[in-house]
């Protein structure tokens, strides 16, 4: 499946350290005055991971104007697409004070929602494994925000929306930088020759890079295997649809390889600052499950070396809410009624998400395998729930489904 990622127009500004950190929403003139530094962002080289219509439109995002209606030309358009990008070449190395960002007028303005702002001196990938500088939660239509990147030093700036299949529009990217000087003179960059081809790049030690990644993979009779306890390895999932949901079935197979008294993560799902939906072994081996608050708890999980078919549905109207275990029911409960469970966070296996998408603690992590994980936005059947558990075709998931998975694997992960 592809996505499309629609840009709006950006300017990046450089801040001093007196000004006020993260998000912010004003005069750019002023900040201009007021950091010293100028926007370099129209004298770049703009690129973007795929085009919607004409390549020229990824120069509108660099034309000096805050106009934002993509249906006359203003902004530039990705195809719907996994993690799509825009990336500025600033043609050397600059210190980047500030960064602000134009959203879509005229449409669609929660396409942004969770874009990242990325700084680097790579433009492999687009940039996505660049150092962020700002996060976007949320924008209004024709809204402009500006971030403090606490000047980051890099050659290339990078806007992509991460983890999930969609357009990315920018309208205008503005960027505030001053050129990086090393004894007087300006830096450039040898990661990239004069004919525009890119020489090897030292990683960024605080990044660890996808060791795979896949679109709608078959995955019958194989499983992610996570050898060790670990405050890297994981996996992210991307659902095919937006996780929105008023219910769900969420069902996998787990093999654990952890010792007893010991915190396990099963499943996290994270929005920018709630936990939507994390399934958890507790220490005393019961299965809990939290979404957005307080939690309830299940019967204990026989620790065995053998697979467990585990299951969980939701149901927002009565809050009605059932564990399975290996084809029987092991418990019913009330639980959040009247809730809905967030889109727009990350899915991951294997780490349990203390903010959004890392602040990782090993001795909460997974050890051990996970196969066969699907998952609907309704709750089926209990016909449908022991058919799966037995093996039985009852279709795919229509969120996540072992047969069609979206993912990439980080760290020490393997399929097997």
């Amino acid at each position: 499946m592809k996505s499309l990622l629609l840009f709006l127009k950006s300017q990046v500004f450089g801040l001093t350290v007196e000004t006020l950190n993260g998000e912010r929403n004003g005069d750019f003139e002023q900040q201009k005055e007021n950091h010293g530094a100028k926007n370099v962002a129209p004298q770049g080289i703009p690129y973007q991971s795929s085009y919607y219509g004409q390549k020229e439109q990824a120069k509108r995002v660099i034309d000096g104007s805050l106009a934002s209606n993509y249906m006359e030309g203003d902004c530039c358009h990705t195809e719907k697409q996994m993690h799509p990008w825009w990336q500025l070449d600033m043609k050397s190395k600059m210190r980047v004070h500030s960064v602000a960002i134009t959203n879509r007028g005229d449409c669609c303005r929660e396409r942004i929602n969770g874009a990242e702002i990325r700084i680097g001196n790579s433009k492999k990938e687009g940039g996505l494994n660049s150092t962020r500088c700002g996060v976007v939660f949320k924008m209004n239509y024709e809204e402009t925000l500006s971030f403090n990147c606490k000047e980051l030093e890099g050659r290339y700036v990078t806007v992509t929306i991460p983890d999930r299949i969609e357009y990315l529009t920018l309208c205008e990217v503005q960027v505030f930088a001053d050129p990086l000087e090393v004894d007087g003179t300006e830096a450039s960059d040898s990661s990239e020759s004069v004919d525009g081809t890119e020489a090897p790049a030292s990683p960024e030690s605080d990044v660890e890079l996808p060791i795979a990644s896949g679109m709608n993979v078959d995955l019958t009779n194989k499983s992610f295997m996570f050898p060790k306890e670990s405050d890297i390895n994981h996996v992210k999932l991307l659902p095919e649809k937006a996780m929105s949901l008023k219910a769900f079935t969420l069902c996998m197979k787990v093999l654990l390889n952890v010792p007893e008294n010991r915190e396990t993560i099963l499943f996290s799902y994270r929005t920018m600052f709630y936990d939507e939906l994390n399934l958890w072994i507790e220490r005393d081996g019961r299965i809990g499950l939290y979404m957005s608050g307080d939690g309830i708890i299940f019967p204990r999980m026989k620790f065995k070396s053998e697979w467990n078919h585990l299951c969980l549905t939701w149901e927002s109207k009565y809050g009605r809410t059932e564990f399975w275990l290996n084809g029987r029911r092991s418990a019913t409960k009330v639980y959040h009624q009247k809730n809905t469970v967030r889109s727009g966070g990350i899915v991951l296996l294997g780490q349990d998400q203390d903010s959004y998408g890392g602040d990782f603690d090993k001795t909460q992590s997974f050890v051990g395998q996970i196969k066969d994980l699907k998952m609907w936005n309704k709750v089926l059947p209990l016909r449908s729930l022991k058919s799966l558990f037995k093996g039985r075709e009852i279709g795919n998931g229509n969120i996540f489904d072992w047969s069609s998975l979206s993912y990439s694997m980080i760290g020490n992960v393997a399929e097997v």
